[in-house]
């Protein structure tokens, strides 16, 4: 690998050390956070692929949110609302705090409008209990 006038001084990686580059991060992590005695050869590469799956789903999903919201930005709050969206990732990340990610929306059922029956909106009242007299 010569270097031409104008290219880096850094040469580039091949393409295989990039992808075992995260394996090998997390082999490291695994081995020196004592989370176990022995790390299987295959582990790191299996949590790696696991860990890139879950990333690719929730910037699916976030990206599919931020373009309902005509924006070309993932931003912390479309993050969030893509978490709370899907059920799965909402039972994994539920606890979790996302800084900048803002309050779920909660639509109250009372809130709402009501069916329409016959062509005609019915609304339904909440009738509140009769007071009691005070003696």
């Amino acid at each position: 690998m010569g270097l031409r006038l104008g290219a880096s001084a850094v040469p580039a990686l091949p393409s295989a050390m990039v992808k075992r580059q995260g394996a090998g991060r997390i082999d490291r992590l695994l081995r020196k956070g004592q989370f176990a005695d022995r790390v299987g050869e295959g582990a790191p590469v299996y949590m790696a692929a696991v860990l890139q799956y879950l990333t690719h789903e929730i910037v699916d999903i976030a990206g599919e949110v931020a373009a309902r919201s005509k924006k070309r930005r993932i931003s912390p709050r479309h993050l969030q609302l893509a978490i709370h969206s899907d059920s799965e990732l909402k039972k994994l990340l539920g606890g979790v705090t996302i800084s900048q990610g803002g309050v779920l929306p909660l639509n109250q059922p009372v809130v709402l409008p009501s069916k329409k029956r016959n062509g005609r909106r019915v609304i339904k009242r909440r009738i509140a209990p009769a007071p009691v007299p005070v003696k």
